[in-house]
């Protein structure tokens, strides 16, 4: 069975809700779907350098945190990477 996650983005003052959210089979499902997103924001440079203190928040349907991610920007990821 399927269930519903919302994918929210913060920094702690400003909040970007996931109104839609997604299906997914269970938590390392959403988990899977929300780093796709993340990487795709990354790559498409919707987050600067400057971003690195945002977090993508897992939320089941009812309400409740289930996990948190970090958002890593594109510089900072190639970094890493090198």
């Amino acid at each position: 069975m399927t269930e519903r996650f919302f994918f929210d983005l913060t920094d702690g003052l400003s909040t970007i809700r996931d109104e839609e959210g997604v299906l997914a089979a269970d938590l390392d499902d959403a988990v899977r779907q929300a780093g796709e997103v993340l990487e795709d924001m990354s790559e498409n440079d919707e987050f600067a350098d400057g971003d690195e203190g945002w977090v993508m928040i897992i939320r089941h349907a009812a309400g409740e945190t289930r996990r948190v991610l970090p958002v890593v920007p594109r510089e900072r990821r190639a970094a890493v990477a090198s």
